[in-house]
């Protein structure tokens, strides 16, 4: 089975943190956000991971060959026109043989899941969750577990199965069939190439698909999301806080904090926050908050969200 990681973009969404970081290499939890997607399928019979990079992609392809040891190859995708268009770019650039499955996975798609039942061969899995604004997300209409029919971002959902960003395809050539279609015809949605059109059109076409329910899944999409997504991480691991490799004194931890490498803390108090490695948090009291990495951050109270090396005094 190969796998493909879209990783490409920028992560506008959590700026100023990505300002330094691409996504991927977000600190969340009790790790970096990569590390989740890939410890997510190392049950799994992989032979290639296929990463789909763009922005400070070196960074990216550094850090996995230097803490992991999969066949990777790395695409680079200059033009960002949509996920169908990074999907079928990562399949192009692989030798692909004939019947093999394949595995996708957002590189911000953390979900609690037994990968190795969601990619038993057979038949294509969508993974899905029940949502309450199913107008912001690509969504499947189910008979069953049976997919019948998909939409992306429709305007007036008529289910709120969402599609959750972890698809398993038992044929990658059918995926690949339909994907040069949609862009060979043109098939745009919101001016991209889409993969639930790619899907739309290979469930048109008689591939059976089932919709594979999920009971969590985190999303990372914004800052009340990472904060919310860091307790629940916490919660999975069954800690109330992450400060293994941290200096704490004087200071109170309350609860969903993570501290990563060498950050002090002095006379302080935190709450929902999250600390980037060698940061210096000292008189500070912080909630629903995000340190980037190399701050200094003194005499502050209230919510702050900063990047790398900023300094408050």
């Amino acid at each position: 089975m190969k796998v493909i990681i879209p990783a490409a973009g920028i992560g506008k969404r959590l700026q100023p943190l990505t300002f330094f970081y691409p996504k991927p290499l977000l600190y969340l939890g009790t790790k970096r956000m990569i590390d989740y997607i890939m410890n997510s399928f190392k049950d799994t019979m992989v032979t290639e991971v296929i990463m789909v990079v763009g922005y400070k992609r070196e960074m990216l392809e550094d850090y996995l060959r230097k803490n992991y040891k999969q066949n990777f190859t790395f695409v680079y995708q200059e033009n960002q026109a949509g996920l169908g268009d990074a999907i079928l770019l990562g399949i192009e650039k692989s030798e692909v043989n004939e019947r093999e499955d394949l595995l996708v996975i957002l590189s911000d798609t953390i979900v609690d899941i037994n990968m190795k039942k969601f990619t038993k061969k057979g038949k294509t899995k969508i993974a899905v969750k029940r949502v309450s604004d199913p107008q912001s997300f690509g969504i499947v209409e189910t008979e069953g577990t049976t997919i019948r029919d998909m939409y992306e971002k429709p305007e007036k959902p008529i289910s709120d199965l969402a599609i959750v960003g972890l698809y398993y395809f038992a044929d990658i050539n059918k995926i690949q069939e339909s994907l040069n279609h949609i862009k060979n015809s043109g098939i745009k949605t919101k001016n991209e190439f889409q993969l639930t059109d790619a899907m739309k059109y290979l469930l048109e076409s008689g591939e059976s698909m089932e919709a594979f329910v999920l009971k969590q899944w985190i999303d990372c999409g914004n800052f009340d999301m990472f904060i919310d997504s860091n307790k629940e991480l916490l919660k999975r691991e069954k800690i109330k806080n992450y400060y293994q490799k941290a200096s704490i004194s004087d200071s109170v931890l309350k609860e969903n904090v993570s501290l990563f490498d060498n950050v002090t803390v002095k006379n302080s108090k935190l709450k929902n926050t999250v600390v980037f490695p060698n940061s210096i948090i000292e008189n500070c009291s912080l909630n629903n908050s995000i340190i980037g990495e190399n701050c200094i951050i003194k005499n502050f109270k209230g919510k702050i969200i900063c990047s790398d090396k900023t300094i408050i005094n």
